[in-house]
């Protein structure tokens, strides 16, 4: 007779093989008797004249033995098959995380069951990066797509174990612009090099203003003060989130006040205005803040003048062809910011007063004459009258 296997068999405690016993000459199956270690494990038949040896949970002392298969009908007709019991070892390997940043540490472990001995040996079996002797993992550079690393641990009778984690490109975020420096209203268009795709957000409190899912940002309507707000950029991968930044400063409008804020003045008269700036409540002189007038509409409304010394004061000449009363306005401009604020004062300028007196008919021994006039003046002008030009003595209202 002869074994199938004919061995040596090396058998894991607690996983079993199979075998059979044939006849040399037919080459067939045969009943068999197997005589070994009670300890080793047990002996099943199967069918098509094949036995299962199952192994003791725990290798037996000494852990090889022989199994002696012999014919049933012919005690005498025997093989013997040498077999090992060796511990079930199994290696069960853990990371902390399943997705890294290259660049980035990660902490591997290894569970081993089925031996007291629990050492083992670490290596990266694919991919970049490199593992200390306690499974610390140092991801490697992947270049600009993610990779897949195998970090295997290595037990006693080489029993082993995996685990793969995917690495990930740290792609540098950069906004553009990086800083920008805006009034209360503007608006900034924020971009990230590369077209990568990420979510836009603002830092800090209530009032920053507000950005879109483009990177569009809108300074709030008002700022007291000069307010700095952090734009951010988001990209997020399995890895972790991944930020870029740019910084934009919010400058506190400048604030013009006219004064007079009205006036009246004749046709090809003048009256003078000052002009206040202030910047967050502080006051602005001609040297902080050196101010340009005009006047809206042009020369044809008038004109406005100013010493280069002291520009917060003007006087402003309206235009003699004024025929009928009109408004205009006169506007103190700042020169920071692109002369963006301003203050104004509204002049009405009135045509000057005309009298037109009717031709006097003497009438030979008359004692009295009448004579009429017209003018535009208002009702509440004065009207003086007599019989010599330097010599009025007669007045009406």
């Amino acid at each position: 007779v002869r074994l199938e296997p004919p061995g040596p068999i090396v058998v894991p405690a607690g996983q079993s093989f199979t075998f059979r016993l044939l006849d040399a000459q037919t080459n067939q199956p045969v009943e068999l008797n197997a005589e070994f270690p009670p300890d080793a494990g047990r002996v099943d038949p199967l069918e098509g004249g094949y036995y299962r040896f199952t192994a003791a949970e725990k290798p037996p002392v000494p852990a090889q033995f022989i199994i002696r298969a012999s014919r049933k009908e012919d005690p005498k007709a025997y093989a013997d098959l040498t077999v090992t019991i060796v511990e079930n070892i199994v290696v069960t390997v853990s990371s902390d995380r399943d997705h890294v940043y290259e660049g980035e540490r990660v902490q591997f472990r290894a569970e081993v069951s089925g031996t007291e001995d629990k050492q083992v040996a670490w290596k990266v079996s694919q991919g970049p990066g490199s593992i200390d002797e306690n499974g610390l993992y140092t991801a490697g550079s992947v270049g600009n797509q993610p990779a897949t690393v195998i970090v295997t641990a290595v037990g006693k009778n080489q029993a082993s174990g995996q685990k793969s984690i995917t690495v990930w490109p740290k792609i540098p975020i950069l906004v553009q612009p990086p800083q920008a420096e805006l009034y209360p209203g503007d608006t900034q268009q924020f971009a990230v090099s590369g077209g990568i795709q990420v979510t836009w957000s603002l830092r800090g409190a209530n009032g920053v203003g507000s950005i879109s899912e483009n990177g569009l940002y809108t300074a709030p309507p008002d700022v007291s003060d000069t307010l700095e707000v952090p734009v951010v950029a988001t990209h997020t991968t399995p890895a972790g989130s991944l930020t870029g930044s740019a910084l934009v400063r919010v400058l506190p409008p400048i604030r013009i006040t006219v004064k007079p804020e009205a006036a009246q003045v004749l046709a090809g008269g003048s009256v003078g205005f000052t002009a206040e700036a202030t910047v967050a409540g502080r006051p602005l002189g001609p040297g902080d803040e050196p101010l340009t007038w005009e006047v809206v509409g042009g020369d044809a409304n008038g004109t406005v003048k100013w010493a280069p010394e002291n520009s917060h004061s003007a006087a402003y000449t309206a235009p003699t062809g004024v025929d009928a009363p009109r408004a205009v306005e006169v506007r103190a401009r700042s020169t920071t910011a692109n002369g963006r604020f301003f203050g104004s004062a509204v002049i009405q300028v009135v045509p000057k007063p005309k009298l037109s007196i009717s031709d006097l008919t003497v009438v030979p021994e008359a004692t009295e004459a009448t004579l009429s006039w017209t003018t535009n003046a208002p009702a509440v002008a004065r009207v003086e009258y007599g019989t010599a030009r330097d010599s009025l003595d007669q007045m009406v209202q």
